[in-house]
């Protein structure tokens, strides 16, 4: 993955990535060493907004297994990231590609 693109998803960098998805939208496709996509990194951090911007050009970046086997969905869950899970779930774009009833948390229902 390009070391600028990671920087950007870790620090839900938007305008950078609207810029770099003009300018490199295959690079997108690229992975880090454990597998892990640019959603799989800002899921952890909980960038809702780079997420959507994401997913507004590539939203099989949203299916994609990491080394672990896991989605952006299974990042987002297991740290806690509610409103990105949501986005996940709901965007219209990805929705096709989970199956989920339900989600509750104490307190919250997705």
């Amino acid at each position: 993955m390009d070391c600028m693109l990671y920087k950007a998803a870790r620090e839900g960098n938007v305008e950078f990535l609207k810029q770099f998805i003009n300018n490199n939208h295959n690079s997108l496709l690229l992975h880090t060493n454990q597998e892990n996509n640019i959603i799989h990194v800002a899921a952890k951090l909980g960038h809702e907004s780079f997420i959507h911007e994401a997913l507004q050009t590539s939203t099989f970046l949203a299916s994609h297994k990491n080394s672990e086997g896991d989605t952006p969905l299974h990042v987002a869950t297991r740290v806690g990231h509610i409103a990105v899970v949501k986005l996940l779930i709901n965007d219209k774009r990805s929705r096709g590609m989970f199956r989920v009833d339900s989600i509750e948390t104490p307190g919250t229902t997705v």
